[in-house]
């Protein structure tokens, strides 16, 4: 459905902008960060921790089309910042292949469009690790190599995304995350929403 927003009165679109309100917490970071992550699936799981700090979620499902890749560099272009992408993803011949391909064309994009500086683009494969597969003990598959052309230099057996225990999964994202902001500074600007949204929601009272 294409459709614009709309409302029932002056007090109701101020509620709403009340609601769901949120300062930008990125507009002085001197860095640009994006999870990626290979599953919709798995995007909600995700989303509960990038949308608490306001972090660009991107889902390739599976392998991205070029144009896809295309429009986000371009937006990593506009942003004109040192950018950090971390993406997770399946430990099989085809997840290493994805997260290969989407840093790869990433870069090549990057590249043709001329305004941003390779070395600004910072890119982690952060799950799932053969690391994380022994320290978390996760339940494993054999691979399937028959007529898989990307199980060419895959060893071992595979492991999804979703084998990483919920708690696990967002502190991984969190980590990620924290690495790029000041607590303090965003206790402060967590301060100053909290009282700039009861301000909007007296403001509808009074529509």
């Amino acid at each position: 459905m294409h459709k614009l927003d709309s409302y029932n009165s002056v007090e109701d679109a101020i509620a709403q902008t009340a609601r769901f309100y949120r300062r930008n917490l990125w507009t002085d970071n001197d860095d640009y960060v994006e999870i990626w992550c290979e599953k919709e699936a798995l995007a909600g799981v995700i989303a509960q921790v990038t949308y608490d700090f306001d972090v660009p979620l991107m889902v390739s499902r599976g392998f991205s089309s070029s144009s896809y890749l295309r429009r986000a560099a371009d937006k990593i272009t506009d942003i004109a910042k040192p950018t950090f992408i971390y993406q997770f993803g399946d430990h099989d011949p085809s997840g290493v292949w994805i997260s290969e391909q989407i840093e790869r064309d990433l870069q090549r994009h990057l590249e043709d469009i001329g305004d941003f500086d390779l070395d600004d683009f910072m890119f982690e494969r952060v799950a799932v690790t053969p690391e994380q597969i022994t320290a978390w003990n996760l339940p494993t598959r054999p691979t399937k190599t028959e007529g898989n052309t990307h199980a060419r230099n895959f060893d071992g057996d595979s492991v999804e995304v979703d084998a990483i225990p919920i708690d696990r999964l967002h502190g991984l994202v969190r980590e990620v995350i924290y690495r790029h902001i000041n607590l303090s500074e965003l206790r402060i600007l967590r301060t100053a929403e909290a009282s700039e949204r009861e301000l909007l929601r007296a403001l509808g009272k009074a529509a």
